[in-house]
């Protein structure tokens, strides 16, 4: 099955679910917000270079992220290679190696503060850099060999952008929602790259933007904070890099079954500037 089968049977199963749970306006305008997306998912042996776990691939062993003086964990390697031929929302770079960190020890960085800057990390690699352990003081996870399997995504039920229909119909929505986002923790991780996110909350764009240009909202008074209006519109910027979930196999959990999602401006993806990327901690 080609990337172009997965995603054509992603569409016929969403639009079933539009016809069957609104009415024709408000399908037709769902339908619209459909963004393509990569899972990620577990595979028995190496289809690429991409894997969860491991060493990193570093140009520099000495330049390990760290945060607060302890070195943060390495999650994740994605080859963009891999996904050659792959639809999503992201104008992304055709090769080289992306790198994901996390503070993965205390899971005291969770994107609401933004002194919470630097307990992620998303550093790039031409792909002939070295394998690198974590040092002291980093927790390894198990390797896992990833295969990239094309996926088609809709906006989370409080998704500013379904607000509309979301008032007229509530129950209808809550219902595709309900079906798009089963299947996942503990039977099969979503990790995901690029589309919308799927939520264990509200969603992150806002906080992204306000917490990146250092507004503190962990008591919400940022949201009321008089920048707040000035910066609000740049939420809409703000693009999902990559999602990762609970994995048992992997041997995470971020706090009570939760995500971890990596987002980043638009045009910082088209500049390569990684380092701008903002992480966003959600559990139940």
């Amino acid at each position: 099955m080609t990337p172009q089968d997965d995603l054509a049977r992603r569409q016929q199963q969403i639009e079933s679910l539009a016809r069957e749970h609104l009415d024709p306006a408000d399908a037709a305008y769902y339908l619209s917000l459909l963004r393509p997306a990569v899972r990620m998912e577990h595979a028995d042996v190496p289809v690429g270079r991409s894997r969860l776990g491991g060493c990193a691939v570093l140009d520099d062993a000495g330049a390990w992220p760290r945060w607060n003086g302890r070195p943060l964990s390495f999650l994740m390697v994605l080859d963009l290679a891999d996904l050659a031929g792959m639809e999503t929302d992201l104008v992304r770079p055709e090769s080289g190696l992306l790198n994901f960190f996390y503070e993965a020890d205390e899971q005291q960085a969770w994107g609401f503060d933004p002194d919470h800057a630097d307990g992620w990390r998303v550093l790039p690699n031409s792909g002939r850099g070295d394998l690198v352990e974590g040092p002291d003081g980093a927790l390894s996870f198990s390797e896992i060999p990833l295969r990239p399997v094309q996926n088609l995504t809709a906006p989370g039920y409080g998704e500013q952008v379904t607000d509309d229909i979301r008032k007229r119909n509530p129950d209808g929505l809550w219902a595709i929602d309900e079906v798009l986002c089963a299947g996942g923790w503990p039977d099969a991780p979503r990790h995901q790259v690029g589309g919308w996110p799927i939520l264990e909350q509200n969603p992150i764009w806002l906080e992204c933007q306000l917490a990146s240009n250092g507004l503190y909202l962990g008591d919400g008074g940022g949201y009321r904070d008089p920048r707040a209006a000035e910066l609000g519109p740049g939420a809409n910027d703000w693009q999902m890099l990559l999602q990762v979930e609970t994995d048992d196999s992997a041997g995470w959990m971020w706090g009570d079954v939760g995500s971890l999602y990596y987002a980043i401006r638009r045009q910082d993806l088209a500049d390569r500037r990684f380092d701008r990327t903002w992480m966003i901690f959600q559990c139940g």
